[in-house]
């Protein structure tokens, strides 16, 4: 019995390739197919886009290319000096009692304070004098000034000779002298001096604002000069520089 011809898959012969009847002209080749452009990347995002914001931060916008970074705002500057608080004054330390710890003995109050030549440090304590006698100088180098009375060691005042702080500048002759500045502006009368229990030295002079004085941001009628900006002490002006000036 005569077996049939294998079957012809319908688009070629088992091994895939196109099958042609015999006789027949080949079909004309396809077209060769455009040349596609090659396929570009997506773009992708500037990697802040996907940094979340820090819990409790506002998200900030983002920022264009060229474009200068923004500042932070600046904080104002502070109208008083660091540690302002902490200074005493002049008329607090005033009535302060001159204690010896050791003996508990109060020896009289604080009448003045005796400066050095340049007015910075405090040489001595001094209680208030009378005609026949002179006032108590209790040497400041051991004391401590306390926030209700002044207290020093025993001994500080035996056999110590303290005729040579009888000569210094005073606190007392700073008080109603008035203050010009390197610039020939009349800045104010001394109300007040502010001085550092810590290291007791003078830190500020305190004013009182004079009317045809220099102006000022806030027109404060009252105003704090630094110590280490005092070019001089006269015997009739205070000179300083205008820098060193605060509103108070």
């Amino acid at each position: 019995m005569q077996q049939p011809p294998p079957l012809q898959p319908p688009f070629g012969n088992a091994f895939g390739e196109p099958t042609q009847p015999p006789g027949q002209p080949p079909p004309p080749p396809l077209p060769p197919l455009p040349d596609t452009p090659p396929v570009q990347p997506a773009p992708q995002a500037p990697e802040s886009a996907y940094r979340q914001p820090i819990q409790g931060q506002e998200p900030s916008a983002p920022q264009a290319p060229g474009a200068p970074s923004a500042q932070p705002p600046q904080a104002p500057a502070p109208s008083v000096p660091p540690g302002y608080a902490q200074w005493v004054t002049f008329s607090k330390l005033r009535g302060h009692p001159l204690i010896d710890i050791t003996a508990g003995k109060n020896i009289g109050t604080v009448h003045d304070l005796i400066f050095d030549q340049q007015r910075q440090a405090i040489q001595a304590f001094s209680t208030k004098g009378s005609l026949l006698h002179k006032p108590t100088l209790v040497p400041a180098a051991s004391a401590a000034i306390g926030a209700d009375a002044v207290t020093f060691p025993p001994g500080t005042l035996a056999g110590q000779d303290v005729s040579w702080l009888y000569n210094l500048p005073k606190a007392s002759d700073l008080m109603g002298r008035q203050v010009h500045s390197n610039r020939g502006q009349l800045l104010g009368t001394v109300e007040e001096l502010r001085i550092d229990p810590a290291s007791r030295t003078l830190m500020a002079l305190e004013l009182t604002a004079e009317k045809t004085g220099i102006p000022h941001r806030l027109g404060s009628p009252r105003r704090l000069v630094s110590a280490k900006s005092i070019i001089s002490y006269g015997p009739d002006t205070i000179v300083a520089l205008e820098e060193g000036i605060s509103e108070l």
